[in-house]
């Protein structure tokens, strides 16, 4: 395609120079994710939940669980944030975020939230053999009763001046420690 077509076409001042068609994957199953899973609740930044997928995938985790209010993962700034790692990540789509933690734990899994105020991350236990990490909403958080239905609450500790990280380095933190303790 020439540059002056995919600049036409193209939603950003400095396209990369290729375009891709495909076809959007279906949902997964919850039942085949893997053991290592990643639930978004309310995650709303179309850049956040491309980080998110392209570290997911990075890390090795083995699927993802989108809530109602997560950016479309399948949405241009999505797929440019993930660089190819949204066609390659089983992704499952969830109406009950509450019925699928109790699904979840039902099957064995260790629920695990990210928030400000739970027990220090790197005091922890090992990682369990099945986990699901929680990652909520940029600015408030994860749901109260999502809080309460997941197994434990751990918090990244702050040392300097910053009050949080940002969703998505918090997930990228969190799942790379996991996969490798």
């Amino acid at each position: 395609v020439p540059a002056h077509v995919l600049e036409t076409v193209s939603q950003v001042k400095t396209p990369q120079g290729i375009a891709v068609v495909s076809k959007i994957p279906a949902a997964a199953p919850l039942t085949l994710l893997g053991s290592r899973l990643l639930l978004l609740e309310n995650v709303q930044d179309p850049g956040n939940v491309g980080t998110i997928l392209r570290a997911l995938d990075a890390a090795g985790f083995d699927g993802c669980i989108l809530t109602p209010g997560c950016a479309d993962p399948y949405s241009p700034k999505v797929l440019r944030a993930t660089m190819g790692s949204v066609l390659r990540v089983p992704i499952c789509f969830t109406e009950n975020v509450l019925e699928t933690l109790l699904e979840l734990k039902e099957s064995g899994y260790q629920t695990i939230a990210s928030t400000l105020d739970g027990d220090p991350f790197y005091q922890r236990c090992a990682t369990p053999e099945k986990l699901c990490l929680v990652i909520g909403n940029e600015g408030a958080g994860i749901a109260l009763q999502t809080q309460a239905a997941c197994s434990m609450r751990l918090k990244l500790p702050m040392r300097g001046g910053a009050e949080s990280l940002n969703a998505a380095v918090a997930a990228a933190i969190m799942m790379y420690d996991f996969v490798n303790r």
